[in-house]
């Protein structure tokens, strides 16, 4: 590519040349060397493209799997309830159908227990702390066990064992979780002190 160039530039020199005897060149162009600059192709392009872009997810999701330090324990207990993607059908209080209290433990062990009437479930797990896509604090609760006909329904997850709970942004005592993704309720708790 670089032998084209200079080979085209030479040419290009030639037939610019106002010298009228077309056999000598202008021996003080011939000295300097045309400065060659190489283009990149444009599957080059595509792979520097791809390669930065792949850096920016892979530094995303480092992230999203770092572990964080929060204060410990906590108790976040549901004060509401709304459809995934309209506000027509909230609950809230006396109003729903069941209250949730998770309560995460110094040791990174949770309970959740789940009342409805005069029947309460509990289930327990571990849990690790990361940043969400909304740079605030996310709770990742993977439940023991195997999952019983009794206490399947206290999983507020999609078809798992494992819940994922994040801070909204505008207020970092309000905790959502995820169980909008799969037509469920968007669920959202309040920290209470301890």
């Amino acid at each position: 590519m670089k032998k084209l160039l200079i080979l085209m530039s030479v040419f290009l020199i030639f037939a610019c040349s106002e010298d009228s005897d077309s056999g000598i060149l202008d021996q003080e162009v011939l000295k300097e060397k045309p400065e060659v600059v190489e283009e990149a192709t444009e599957e080059e392009t595509d792979t520097e493209s791809e390669a930065e872009s792949d850096a920016d997810t892979d530094d995303k999701e480092e992230d999203s799997e770092t572990e964080i330090e929060v204060e410990l324990p906590q108790v976040w207990k549901l004060f509401k309830m709304s459809c995934s993607h309209t506000e027509e059908c909230t609950k809230e209080g006396d109003e729903m159908d069941f209250q949730d209290t998770y309560t995460l433990r110094e040791d990174k062990t949770v309970e959740k227990i789940r009342s409805r009437q005069n029947d309460t479930i509990k289930v327990e797990g571990t849990f690790k702390v990361t940043i969400s896509y909304y740079d605030t604090p996310a709770y990742t609760l993977q439940y023991d066990g195997e999952p019983t006909i009794e206490d399947i329904e206290i999983y507020s997850s999609c078809m798992s064992r494992e819940e994922y709970l994040y801070v909204i942004q505008d207020d970092e005592n309000i905790l959502i979780n995820t169980v909008d993704d799969c037509g469920g309720p968007r669920m959202f708790y309040s920290r209470e002190d301890q």
